[in-house]
C-alpha cells in the first residue's frame, strides 16, 4: 500500500479561540511548511468546530467556513486536494441544546453547506455520519456521530433529601442559610438541563460497515483474479 498522508484537526472551538481564527489557520499551514510535509491527501476534522456556548449566527458560520477555506486554498498550492477530501465528524460542542431535535444540527449543517456548497453524497444527511472511500489507495474512512443529548434535572432529588436531614447548626457554622438553600434547590429540581451522552446508533454502524465489507470483498476478488488468472481471465488451480 502506498503512503496516504492526512492532516488531523480537532477542537478548533470557533467562537472562543485563543487568538484570531485566521491566524490559527495560517499557523497550521506554516507548521506544515516548516516541517516540509508534502502531499496531504485528506484533512480529517474530529469534532468541536464551534464553541458550544457561542450560539448560532451568520458571523460564526462564516468564520468557521473561512477557517477551513484558508487551509484548503493553502494546501491546494502544493497538492491536488479537493474540498471533498475534507472530512468532518461532529463533537458535542457542535450540537445545539434545543428542545426540537430537528433543530439541534442546524448550525453544523449550515457550516457544511457553507464549506462544500452542496453536501457530498458520502455523508448521511440525517445523522451526518460519513463513509469516504479512496479506491485507488484501498482506504476507507468511516465517521460516526456519537453526540447525543438527554434531559436531566439540574439537582438530584436524592441529594436534596440528604441535605434536608442535615442539622441546621452545621450550615450555620459555614454561614449558610439552610432554608434559602433548600428553597433554591427545590426550584432547580423542577428545571431540566441537557446532558451529553455518547451513542453510535446501530443504523450508522450497519449502513457504513456493510458498505466497507462489500468493498473489501470486491477488492479481494479483484486481487485474486489478477494474481491467479491468466491473461484470458481463466483460473488455474492445483
Amino acid at each position: 500500500m502506498k503512503l496516504f498522508r492526512i492532516l488531523h484537526l480537532s477542537d478548533i472551538h470557533i467562537g472562543n479561540t485563543y487568538m484570531d481564527s485566521e491566524d490559527i489557520a495560517y499557523r497550521i499551514i506554516s507548521d506544515i511548511e516548516s516541517e516540509n510535509i508534502r502531499g496531504i491527501q485528506s484533512v480529517i476534522v474530529t469534532g468541536d468546530i464551534f464553541e458550544g456556548g457561542c450560539g448560532m449566527n451568520d458571523g460564526i458560520i462564516s468564520e468557521a467556513v473561512n477557517f477551513f477555506d484558508i487551509i484548503f486554498e493553502e494546501l491546494k498550492k502544493s497538492t491536488n486536494i479537493e474540498k471533498t477530501d475534507f472530512l468532518f465528524v461532529p463533537g458535542n460542542h457542535d450540537v445545539m441544546r434545543e428542545e426540537d431535535i430537528s433543530q439541534r444540527w442546524r448550525k453544523y449543517s449550515a457550516f457544511l453547506d457553507g464549506f462544500y456548497g452542496l453536501l457530498p453524497d458520502f455523508y448521511d444527511s440525517g445523522d451526518f455520519s460519513l463513509l469516504k472511500i479512496y479506491n485507488d489507495c484501498r482506504i476507507a474512512f468511516a465517521g460516526f456521530n456519537s453526540c447525543g443529548l438527554k434531559k436531566e434535572p439540574m439537582i438530584d432529588e436524592k441529594l436534596l433529601k440528604n441535605i434536608k436531614i442535615v442539622d441546621d447548626a452545621q450550615f450555620d457554622a459555614f454561614g449558610i442559610d439552610k432554608k434559602n438553600l433548600l428553597k433554591f434547590m427545590d426550584t432547580q429540581t423542577k428545571a431540566n438541563t441537557f446532558v451529553d451522552f455518547g451513542e453510535i446508533t446501530p443504523k450508522q454502524i450497519l449502513r457504513n460497515c456493510r458498505e466497507i465489507i462489500c468493498i473489501f470483498l470486491e477488492s479481494m476478488l479483484i486481487y485474486v483474479m489478477n494474481e491467479f488468472s491468466d491473461s484470458g481471465g481463466h483460473f488455474h488451480g492445483t
